[in-house]
Formats: structure tokens, sequence, C-alpha cells
């Protein structure tokens, strides 16, 4: 199984992107945004992860 990180997950071309890589069953996503709430839903999420730019700031 592949990673892959999508940057900047709460815009219109990640949105694509993200819709694309779901049907793939090798590849699991982590979608990172500043703002969480504005990631597009729904999607599958056993294999999805989500993350924020203050959590990251924060586990500094």
């Amino acid at each position: 199984m592949k990673n892959v990180l999508i940057l900047g997950a709460g815009g219109q071309i990640a949105r694509h992107v993200i819709n694309q890589l779901a049907d793939k069953q090798t590849i699991k996503q982590t979608l990172f945004a500043r703002q969480p709430a504005k990631i597009h839903k729904p999607y599958p999420t056993n294999k999805m992860q989500t993350t924020s730019g203050k959590k990251v700031i924060q586990d500094r």
C-alpha cells in the first residue's frame, strides 16, 4: 500500500485528486489542511486520515 500526503486538502484541486485516489485500493491518503472543517466530505475514512496545521505546530 502506498501512502499519499495531500497538502491543502480543503481546496478545489485537492477535492478532485482525493476523489480520484479514493477509488484506488492500494493508496492510503493523509489529508493536510489548515482548517480541517473545510475538507469536503463524504470520503471513505478507512483509507484516509486528516490532520491540521495547528496540530503539527503544537507537536513541535
